[in-house]
């Protein structure tokens, strides 16, 4: 199925409103049509969407056992849906899996990859993590050993880095790669701390904080370099950023985001910290695209609680590395709506009132044809953003010119829907029925900056004056 032949808002809107269980039921016949090479959804975009649904479920979610699910059981809290530029440790982006499975299956460890998919080649086959980990011991280990030898001696900027680089589809892959090794090598304690963890992580008590960081310690023992990835697998599982910065605090003995950052768990704190950047481009991207409002809003959360979460768990200076990032992501994505929220006073004028022709004119010629659907989308989007950024304020510097606009945007609208029922009242009967389509444009805004029960007022007034020719005043009455 060609996605750019759906209505993308309309998929999204449908997806955010599932269930976590709905959103597992659905993941679980996506993920059979994809298995039988069938084409009835849009495989990769609907599970991209119902991801982070399914990080906020109870219960065990049926998965097929394939063989690259087996394989990338071991880094699966790594992985990321986002591209970037250069290697972030810690994060592993799923457009890494295909060319590095291929290598492996024709190059590096062809017996190991051909083994997996010899065993797991029952699509059907509903078999649990652990059970997963358990068969499966060896084949980490040696799949790790493959990548490890296979990278023995390729350093950055030289020729047989730049060649395999190259080979992979980019530096990123082969990091990433290398870190792949990394969680094979030590898959048995990641997959023992995920048995013992809940699917979510609701909240952890300053009272369990040692027992978390204790289980951390023990498990990562014999590999105090990788204890960054148990701190990983907690942080994918909580329900709250700052619970899993709270435990690396524990560990590392310190709220001091310098001093994080020089020890091997400040990987986790760098992680949330790229996280967060991400983010944040990510919103500033969708907010100037303009093109869904589910996916701002995604977004801007996502921004939200990484930002809040950091500043609640860690003392960080304003003047540290981690503090300027922090603050310059605040900036640029505060500078990115300050300048679209700005411009909505003007937008949401021009949806909503026509202008008057020039020369010979008359009011009756303005309404001549309907609102534009375009413009009055537009202006539709930016309404509900400006009133939704009232959730995430404390984030960011907008608080002053937010204050400003809203009244105006709000001011307006109120006063151009009491215009267009004076309009409504007039005689140009031809015109009438255009304007009310401004009227249910204006309704719709109303609707969000004050309520459903202001705006359906509005809309009746509205019904009562086209029909019978009365005054505002007296269509308000009746």
């Amino acid at each position: 199925m060609n996605l750019s032949q759906l209505k993308t808002d309309q998929l999204e809107a449908y997806l955010a409103s599932l269930t976590p269980k709905a959103a597992a039921f659905l993941v679980r016949e996506v993920e059979r049509d994809r298995l039988r090479g069938g084409n009835a959804f849009p495989h990769d975009f609907i599970l991209a969407h119902a991801r982070r649904l399914l990080q906020s479920a109870d219960e065990d979610i049926w998965r097929p056992a394939t063989p690259l699910r087996v394989f990338c059981l071991p880094f699966e809290d790594l992985l990321c849906d986002h591209s970037t530029e250069t290697k972030q440790q810690g994060r592993i982006r799923r457009a890494s899996i295909d060319p590095i499975w291929k290598w492996l299956k024709y190059s590096v460890a062809a017996e190991v990859v051909g083994r997996l998919e010899t065993e797991y080649d029952s699509c059907a086959a509903d078999i649990d993590d652990n059970t997963i980990a358990e068969r499966n011991v060896q084949t980490y280990r040696q799949l790790s050993v493959a990548i490890s030898s296979a990278l023995e001696g390729i350093e950055p900027a030289t020729k047989p880095y730049f060649k395999l680089a190259n080979q992979l589809g980019g530096d990123v892959v082969l990091e990433d790669a290398r870190e792949m090794a990394a969680c094979f090598a030590v898959a048995p304690v990641l997959l023992n701390l995920r048995a013992r963890l809940p699917l979510q992580v609701r909240e952890i008590l300053p009272d369990d904080l040692p027992l978390y960081a204790d289980i951390c310690k023990n498990l990562a023992a014999n590999s105090p370099d990788q204890g960054y990835l148990l701190g990983l697998t907690i942080y994918r599982r909580v329900t709250h950023v700052s619970d899993a910065i709270r435990v690396v605090r524990e560990i590392v003995g310190s709220d001091r985001a310098d001093i994080i950052q020089s020890h091997p768990m400040g990987v986790v704190g760098a992680v949330v910290l790229h996280d967060l950047e991400t983010a944040g481009n990510l919103a500033a991207n969708a907010i100037r695209s303009r093109h869904s409002h589910n996916e701002v809003i995604v977004h801007l959360s996502s921004f939200n609680t990484l930002s809040s979460g950091m500043s609640d768990a860690l003392d960080i200076e304003r003047t540290s590395e981690w503090g300027r990032r922090v603050a310059d992501t605040r900036t640029k994505l505060s500078e990115v709506i300050k300048e679209e929220i700005a411009a909505i006073p003007r937008i949401v004028k021009a949806a909503l009132y026509p202008k008057r022709g020039s020369g010979s004119g008359t009011r009756q010629d303005a309404f001549s044809v309907p609102p534009d659907a375009v413009d009055v989308a537009e202006a539709a989007f930016l309404v509900q953003l400006l009133v939704d950024l009232r959730l995430y304020l404390d984030q960011l510097a907008i608080n002053a010119v937010y204050t400003g606009i809203k009244a105006e945007v709000e001011q307006y609208v109120e006063a151009i829907g009491e215009r267009l029922l004076r309009e409504l009242s007039n005689d140009a009967k031809s015109s009438a029925r255009n304007v009310f389509k401004y009227l249910e444009a204006a309704g719709s805004m109303v609707t969000m900056l004050f309520g459903a029960e202001t705006s359906s007022l509005l809309i009746r007034r509205g019904r009562s004056a086209m029909k019978s020719g009365v005054s505002p005043e007296e269509a308000q009455e009746a």
